[in-house]
């Protein structure tokens, strides 16, 4: 159903407290995320194994979790280190503790075999923690299959319907077919436009006025389900799309990362930066404010489009050519499901 061995986000860091627990369902397993006292962030199982009892309605105790109904006491790597009706612990009892890491402001955690959970493979996203770049987090629910959503990151052309009042701007996006590049991460996805309207989204912050010459480069690595954008905007004839900015062009980027919830739903955790020097908050709040219309409206659609493959389980969904990005990254994340599937089954 998912990739298992690949470093997933879980949450934001600020998301898991300095003391109390912290549950969220994660490839159709709930997980509790806890701090330890030196500030390491744990994540185990949600079931106490003597007899299940969610640990989420346990109890912090510093670097350890309490199960409320017979107070056993778990460490951070699930060794039973205390029981109230006995001097010695049960050996055999142990919780399952997952790989976690806390990295460029995310809680990353590895579901797969523990034995190929290696730190070096988590992406570096050094955007994350450049004071240079301002942008406000986001987090949310779609219910919908993981691929659905990543099929529309992929998809630019829907920006001309979908988001046409936000940041679409025109339906130049609809009739270019992207430049497309495969690599053994993933995809890039290259689109240009050279004098066209600017979007609604930027008019509010854009230091010119008149039409606009617009990039947007999408990286797509299929670890972890991960778009790394690179987009901008500058006046028409500047040389932006030849890699030439002018003090008025303005540049964003953006990490946009799916953790599958369920077999249909989604957590999708957003972040647009700019880096506007001036006025960097009133800026960061007001492209936020643009952002949450524009998920909005991606999700009514995508839960929308759920819904109804789940009323025709066995329709195939056609193709067209605007579909060729969703199409080769879709095949490069089947190769990687039937070469894990063959891994584990050897």
């Amino acid at each position: 159903m998912f990739l298992k061995n690949v470093w997933y986000i879980a949450a934001w860091s600020e998301e898991v407290p300095v003391t109390g627990i912290f549950k969220r369902k994660l490839l159709g397993e709930d997980v509790v995320f806890f701090r330890q006292t030196d500030g390491n962030i744990v994540g185990m199982a949600d079931y106490c194994p003597h007899r299940y009892l969610p640990l989420s309605l346990g109890r912090h105790e510093g670097d350890n979790i309490r199960c409320m109904y017979h107070g056993l006491v778990f460490d951070g790597k699930g060794k039973c280190v205390e029981a109230p009706f006995s001097d010695t612990p049960p050996k055999k009892v142990c919780a399952k503790v997952y790989p976690t890491v806390e990295q460029d402001r995310f809680v990353w955690i590895w579901m797969g075999d523990d034995s190929k959970a290696d730190p070096d493979l988590i992406p570096s996203l050094k955007v994350m923690n450049d004071k240079s770049w301002h942008y406000i987090p986001r987090h949310l629910v779609y219910k919908c299959h993981v691929q659905l959503l990543m099929d529309n990151l992929l998809d630019a052309s829907h920006l001309a319907f979908v988001h046409a009042s936000t940041i679409g701007g025109g339906d130049y996006h609809a009739k270019q077919i992207p430049e497309l590049e495969t690599f053994d991460w993933g995809v890039r996805v290259t689109k240009k436009f050279e004098n066209v309207p600017l979007p609604p989204f930027v008019k509010k912050v854009a230091r010119f006025e008149g039409n606009t010459d617009r990039w947007q480069i999408f990286d797509w690595h299929i670890d972890g389900y991960q778009l790394i954008l690179n987009s901008g905007q500058a006046p028409t004839g500047t040389g932006a799309l030849e890699g030439n900015y002018v003090d008025e062009a303005f540049h964003f980027h953006s990490v946009q990362t799916l953790t599958p919830e369920s077999e249909n739903s989604t957590h999708y955790f957003f972040m647009f930066a700019h880096s506007f020097t001036d006025e960097q908050d009133r800026i960061a709040k007001e492209i936020d404010a643009q952002f949450a219309i524009v998920l909005e409206e991606d999700k009514v659609i995508l839960e929308a489009q759920q819904a109804k493959l789940e009323e025709y389980p066995n329709h195939k969904m056609a193709g067209i050519k605007s579909d060729l990005a969703v199409s080769k990254a879709r095949m490069l994340l089947e190769e990687r499901m039937q070469k894990e599937a063959g891994e584990n089954e050897d």
